[in-house]
């Protein structure tokens, strides 16, 4: 990548608890007059981010795609990219998955986003994690052993 050029990144869960962190971040640094990154979102729903929260979704800087990590064929694959932040997983919906569907989205998923980095060009690879890895824990639990 060209480092004149404004970077491009791609969030995964980008539509998430994290993600719109991130979001309000880089708004917060717009406001600011701070250079900002093109950002794209995978999104299963795009449209229902857009509904629920408008200001986020807007801003010149995003962009929102259809995709799920989990199915490879839904992901784009032209997109000129130089990092991602592969951050999605289920976790508010998390403790109603299946193990299979659990191992789906954490292996599965980032194999196909990892796919998609590659095919795209991007130079970094940030990936994130919740506690949804650790699996079912005891409500005793003070920590995570």
């Amino acid at each position: 990548m060209n480092h004149s050029q404004t970077p491009h990144i791609l969030l995964t869960g980008g539509t998430g608890f994290f993600g719109k962190a991130l979001l309000r971040h880089w708004i917060s640094q717009s406001e600011q007059e701070i250079d900002v990154p093109q950002i794209t979102i995978i999104s299963r729903t795009p449209e229902k981010f857009s509904k629920e929260h408008p200001s986020l979704a807007i801003q010149p800087w995003l962009k929102l795609l259809r995709g799920d990590i989990c199915e490879a064929d839904s992901l784009p694959g032209n997109l000129n990219i130089s990092q991602v932040i592969h951050a999605a997983a289920d976790s508010t919906t998390g403790p109603l998955l299946t193990l299979q569907q659990r191992f789906d989205q954490v292996i599965t998923g980032t194999r196909n986003v990892l796919d998609l980095a590659v095919r795209c060009g991007a130079e970094r690879f940030l990936l994130t994690s919740s506690g949804g890895v650790y699996g079912a824990q005891l409500a005793t639990n003070d920590r995570t052993p």
